[in-house]
């Protein structure tokens, strides 16, 4: 005899399962009914059997219900006195709604007396039975009498099954098959009544979860909502592996991302929509923006100049002159660090970015999230995230940008001619500092009326026009992607031709990328090259400032080198030669660099089981740079120069390679559905070699376009520049992070540095940051205020 206790139904309703007795003989009783002659000596062994259990699941029931409830309440919904029965005991109660709601209001009155009792004194007067298993305990209405028993213990099969089943079971899956261990499965309609999968997969939900809409979601994985149901093939659930919402997480760019809700650091994080909503031009437009902690210090020396990088401060900076500390770290340790899709990318790189490509950025702001990346983030980090590809048929974009800029020049307020021609009358400037000197004083009174003549005569340049125009810049982007699930590609390339606001200036840039990503099981490659450089141009109008000093009774002119020959009041009348940068605009010049850069970004990831993973990255980098400047022997700056010294070529050359590689260990796991653990143990070598080489000639003849074929010779007692510098670094970081129900979270950091820019005394520094956090908005109380 096959016998079947279901443990999830109250002791007194235990259904047993006896399918061999649809083959044994049926004999009729005096009273009509049916019985057998061997189900009678059966049950007689079953009864002893199910005694004995009974005492066994009595040890059981005591030390399950010996929670002590006290509660008084007058006059409220079962609903309510459920919910507390809830707080006092620890347990979960499953129950349907409309059968809750439909028991009016009710009294109760319980001292010290343990759950099971409690439940009965509520329960059983309102028609309601319950069973419990592990911490839960599901609530029903309790069954009609039958007035008719069919025949003996309802031998059908199927009926049988349906009554032992008393359950809902599923299993939750990956894209091939593999179970999920501690996925999540919850009610649509109550977020308490939450289960996570075992080993296999599998959960059990009680009977009253039938029909119910069901949420089954897992880290990494999109969430999925099925009915519950009994057919087994419904409840195999597979859920499909997504690309994280970047609102849901903060990206660290180390390969350490946090959940937003668990992360006590302060970051900023906006989209890459938020990003071009206010401005198509470069990322860093859209920060100073869009974030008033991101500062874009004001250049007033380059102004517009597009070739000019800017000075960004993020938490202020250091009081030491960057162009000191930039000979010791190879970098502006002023600047922030700028990660660019996990790996450390330079502040021109971030400038050129297509911003189309752009899928997040997040600026790391203080200790307790910077500390990551040690030494590096003194000045706070904006970490870069690109769009990365999805599975799918081919899809083909093309998007065109379009900027146009105009020069403000309303800040200026410049006196005109005749305001300053009086301004300098009662300044003393034609008035000789000294008397004695005849021919000085005739000088300037004739260079007073010489100037007032000019006022007379209505000259009154306005040189802040002159060397301005209005700028543009238009960027081409052209963008393929497409695959399966196992293998996506992405292939993108964009050009930015852009005129600066100063006359001649310019910068074009270019780039191309191969995102290719391959997923099968456990393993995930994921490898991006990048192809990128840049042209610039200056202006050959030289300074702004040139243009702002000028004086408004000067004739604009571009045939003389000079606006004047004159004399100053002081220093025994000495001869000034005023420049006209009209004239030096127009002689043979250039100012010009191109840039080169290929890179190559490897990442990997291993999934040794559903609590570990394995991270692995290499990131190889090699760039030139070229600039060339040629200045025209006809310039002014080389009037009072002999011969063979006018005119000037500069070459400078440079060339970098630099590589960094890391590894790192995940372990997360949730623990009683309310402890949530992640760990990280991430280690990090790098190398980054440069080299530059200069030289200078001098001495063109007149007509000469910049050939250095031409010069007379090296500059006078010059030689050659030639620089060379390695640098290298390790480092090893442990990062913790545990939540409690979301709502009480501490985070741990602790990162050794090393590096040659450290003194050789002391070569490794170390870094810690421990945060705590308080997600009020998840407490009850917080909850309930509308």
């Amino acid at each position: 005899m096959k016998i079947s206790v279901n443990p999830f139904l109250q002791k007194e309703a235990d259904i047993l399962s006896v399918p061999e007795l649809s083959h044994a003989p049926l004999y009729k009783s005096k009273n009509g009914g049916f019985l057998t002659k061997p189900l009678t000596r059966s049950l007689m062994r079953i009864n002893l059997i199910t005694f004995l259990l009974a005492i066994g699941f009595s040890q059981v029931d005591a030390n399950t219900y010996a929670q002590q409830i006290t509660l008084k309440r007058n006059k409220a919904d079962l609903e309510t006195i459920l919910k507390d029965f809830e707080k006092q005991s620890g347990y979960t109660f499953f129950y349907k709604k409309e059968d809750i709601k439909a028991i009016g209001r009710l009294d109760v009155d319980v001292k010290n007396k343990p759950l099971n009792q409690a439940l009965k004194s509520v329960l059983n007067e309102n028609s309601f039975t319950y069973e419990y298993f592990d911490k839960t305990i599901v609530i029903k209405r309790s069954p009609l009498p039958a007035a008719v028993v069919p025949v003996a213990l309802s031998l059908d099969k199927s009926l049988n099954a349906a009554a032992v089943q008393q359950m809902v079971r599923g299993k939750v899956l990956d894209e091939s098959g593999n179970p999920l261990k501690g996925a999540t499965v919850r009610e649509r309609s109550n977020a308490k009544r939450t289960i996570m999968t075992q080993e296999d997969g599998s959960f059990i939900l009680p009977i009253t979860s039938l029909n119910e809409l069901l949420i089954v979601s897992y880290m990494g994985y999109e969430s999925k909502e099925v009915k519950a149901s009994l057919n087994p093939n419904q409840m195999e659930i597979k859920l499909k592996k997504k690309e994280q919402e970047v609102d849901e997480i903060v990206v660290t760019g180390t390969g350490i991302n946090r959940n937003k809700d668990s992360f006590t650091g302060t970051t900023s994080r906006f989209t890459g929509d938020e990003l071009k909503a206010i401005s198509n031009n470069n990322i860093i437009q859209s920060l100073r923006s869009l974030d008033p902690a991101f500062l874009q210090l004001e250049n007033n020396l380059s102004g517009s100049n597009p070739n000019a990088m800017p000075v960004i401060e993020v938490r202020g900076k250091s009081s030491i002159p960057s162009s000191t500390l930039r000979d010791e770290f190879g970098s502006d340790p002023n600047q922030p660090l700028f990660v660019l899709d996990g790996f450390p990318t330079s502040l021109q790189t971030i400038m050129d970015l297509d911003m189309n490509r752009v899928a997040s950025v997040t600026i790391l702001k203080d200790a307790a999230s910077t500390a990551l990346y040690g030494s590096q983030a003194s000045n706070g980090v904006v970490v870069v995230e690109t769009i990365k590809p999805k599975p799918g048929e081919l899809r083909f974009s093309y998007t065109q940008d379009f900027r146009f800029e105009t020069p403000d020049l309303t800040a200026y307020n410049m006196m005109n001619a005749a305001e300053k021609l009086e301004f300098e009358v009662l300044a003393g400037r034609y008035v000789p500092a000294a008397s004695g000197d005849p021919s000085l004083e005739n000088f300037l009174d004739d260079l007073y009326h010489k100037h007032l003549g000019n006022v007379q005569k209505g000259i009154d340049t306005y040189w802040l026009d002159k060397p301005v125009q209005y700028g543009y810049s238009t960027n081409n982007s052209i963008n393929a992607s497409g695959g399966d699930q196992a293998f996506t590609y992405n292939v993108g390339m964009n050009y930015r031709m852009g005129e600066g606001v100063m006359k001649g200036s310019g910068r074009d840039s270019y780039s191309g990328s191969v995102n290719l990503t391959y997923r099968k099981n456990k393993i995930n490659f994921n490898n991006i090259t990048y192809i990128r450089g840049n042209k610039t141009n200056e202006s050959p109008y030289g300074s702004f400032s040139n243009f702002v000093n000028a004086n408004p009774y000067y004739e604009a002119s571009y045939d003389s080198p000079y606006l004047e020959v004159s004399r100053v009041a002081g220093r025994a009348g000495a001869y000034i030669n005023v420049v006209n940068p009209l004239y030096d605009a127009m002689q043979a010049q250039y100012n010009k660099s191109n840039t080169l850069e290929v890179q190559n970004n490897l990442n990997a990831n291993y999934d040794i089981s559903s609590m570990f993973r394995l991270n692995g990255g290499l990131q190889i980098s090699k760039g030139s740079s070229i600039a060339k400047i040629y200045q025209s022997p006809e310039m002014s700056a080389f009037m009072d120069m002999p011969i063979l010294r006018k005119g000037r070529y500069t070459d400078r050359r440079s060339d970098n390679f630099s590589y960094q590689a890391n590894a790192m260990l995940t372990f997360y796991k949730t623990f009683g559905n309310k402890h949530n653990v992640n760990a990280n143990w991430r280690n990090t070598i790098s190398e980054n070699k440069n080299s530059s080489y200069s030289t200078v000639a001098e001495g063109f003849p007149e007509g000469n376009l910049g050939n250095p074929k031409f010069a007379y010779s090296y500059l006078l007692d010059g030689a050659p520049g030639a620089s060379s510098a390695v640098y290298r670094s390790v480092n090893t970081t442990l990062s913790t992070n545990y939540a409690y129900d979301n709502t009480y979270l501490f985070d741990f950091v602790y990162r050794l540095d090393g590096s040659t820019a450290y003194g050789s005394n002391k070569q490794f520094s170390p870094y810690y940051a421990v945060g705590i956090g308080w997600n009020l908005h998840r407490e009850n109380f917080i909850k309930s205020v509308s």
